[in-house]
């Protein structure tokens, strides 16, 4: 086992029973905390930006990572951390400290991702995550959690991974897929307390409009969007058997 894996092992460890610092959760107690959950290409990051830009009171927790950027982004989007000794072994003394919010290996890829406090500071806080990542321990510390499901109709979405593929598509298809599919499937088998949204068929800004009006003005989502992430899903596993064969 290398050096990096046994950081990597230590993390997941620390991850069992996490809890932050007294300080940190008393400051998240100011927050509305909105994570999106959704498969890949559904437009999460592009959403998290639209929302900021419209509505000064939301912004996307700057959280940080281990894995390399991807084209086009910068410092504004992740704070980088080196995925070697040197950056794993900083993850494991701030968490050790209870100094990070939260924080989760991937479990395809084995990228740490997380957040700091410092990530939280506006009065709705967005963070497009995992399902798993969510950190159900300081959940009750947030003034509030408004959790959204973003979906796209599977036809939208298709043409959106085949523009992906053109330049050159990001990490491994079929991780990605696998990683949709469970992210589909929890939020399918979750009854209560989600939010769906279809980001399909309209202008970014729209979608972040619908955003705004249901986490800060309680707006109910519509009910039938639920049926599109039902149709991607199947999308998603027709597309990885394709793969696999």
């Amino acid at each position: 086992m290398t050096k990096i894996s046994k950081y990597v092992d230590e993390i997941i460890r620390l991850g069992i029973g996490y809890q932050p610092s007294s300080v940190i959760l008393n400051q998240l107690g100011q927050t509305v905390f909105v994570p999106l959950i959704g498969a890949f290409a559904v437009g999460k990051t592009a959403t998290i930006k639209a929302v900021s830009q419209i509505d000064p009171d939301f912004g996307g927790v700057h959280s940080l990572t281990t894995r390399r950027p991807r084209a086009g982004e910068t410092s504004s989007d992740f704070v980088f951390l080196n995925h070697n000794e040197a950056g794993l072994k900083r993850l494991v003394k701030d968490i050790k400290l209870g100094s990070l919010v939260q924080f989760t290996v991937h479990p395809t890829t084995h990228y740490v991702y997380g957040s700091d406090i410092v990530a939280y500071q506006n009065q709705y806080s967005m963070l497009a995550m995992l399902p798993e990542a969510i950190p159900k321990n300081i959940m009750n510390s947030f003034r509030s959690v408004e959790t959204i499901v973003m979906v796209t109709r599977p036809d939208e979405w298709l043409q959106r991974i085949a523009e992906r593929r053109k330049v050159g598509f990001d990490g491994d298809l079929q991780k990605r897929l696998k990683e949709g599919i469970n992210n589909l499937e929890w939020c399918l088998n979750q009854t209560s307390g989600l939010n769906w949204i279809d980001n399909s068929g309209r202008a970014i800004e729209e979608t972040a409009q619908e955003l705004i009006s249901i986490v800060k003005y309680g707006q109910k989502s519509n009910p039938s969007v639920k049926n599109v992430g039902k149709q991607l899903l199947a999308t998603m596993k027709s597309l990885l058997d394709a793969q696999l064969a």
